[in-house]
C-alpha cells in the first residue's frame, strides 16, 4: 500500500505540473490580448489625433484665405507663400462701393484662433475707380499661415 501511495505522488506531481503549465499558457495568452488591444487602441488615439489637427489646419487656412468684404470693397483670390522663411500675403482689392475710393492707409490684422496671437500689418491703398482692382502685397517673417482669420482696418489720418 504504501508503494502505491509513492507511485500516485509522481502522478499527482505531473497533473500539477500540467496544470501550471496550463496557467502560464493561459497567462501569456491574457497578456498577448491586453498588449495587442493596448496597440490598437493606441492607434486609434493617433488616427483620432492626426486628422483633428488637419481638420483644424483646414479650418484655420480656409479662414484665413477666405473672400470678404473690406471698407466696402471686395477681397478675393486671397494667398500666402512661404520661402526662405519669407511669408507673402497677396489678394486682389476691387472696388465695389459704386464710388472713387480715395487713398487711405489701413492696417492688416491676423489673429490667431483664440485670439490671443495678434500681427498687425501697415499698408496704403490707393486711389481706385469703381470697378477697378488693386493687387495687395505683404512680405513678412511672421507665419502668416499659423493665423486663423484677418480683418482689413482703415487708420484714421491725423
Amino acid at each position: 500500500m504504501k508503494k502505491a501511495k509513492r507511485m500516485l505522488k509522481p502522478e499527482k506531481k505531473r497533473r500539477r505540473h500540467e496544470r501550471q503549465g496550463e496557467k502560464k499558457t493561459y497567462k501569456k495568452f491574457i497578456k498577448n490580448i491586453c498588449i495587442s488591444f493596448m496597440i490598437i487602441l493606441s492607434l486609434i488615439a493617433i488616427y483620432f489625433l492626426v486628422t483633428n489637427f488637419l481638420n483644424k489646419k483646414e479650418e484655420t487656412e480656409a479662414g484665413i484665405l477666405e473672400e470678404k468684404e473690406v471698407l466696402g470693397m471686395e477681397l478675393k483670390d486671397i494667398k500666402i507663400e512661404e520661402k526662405d522663411g519669407v511669408y507673402t500675403w497677396k489678394a486682389i482689392l476691387t472696388n465695389t462701393s459704386g464710388e472713387k475710393f480715395n487713398n487711405k492707409r489701413v492696417q492688416l490684422i491676423f489673429k490667431s484662433e483664440e485670439g490671443n496671437k495678434i500681427y498687425k500689418y501697415p499698408y496704403k491703398i490707393t486711389d481706385l475707380e469703381k470697378g477697378e482692382t488693386q493687387e495687395i502685397e505683404i512680405k513678412t517673417s511672421e507665419p502668416l499661415d499659423e493665423f486663423a482669420e484677418f480683418d482689413i482696418k482703415g487708420v484714421v489720418e491725423e
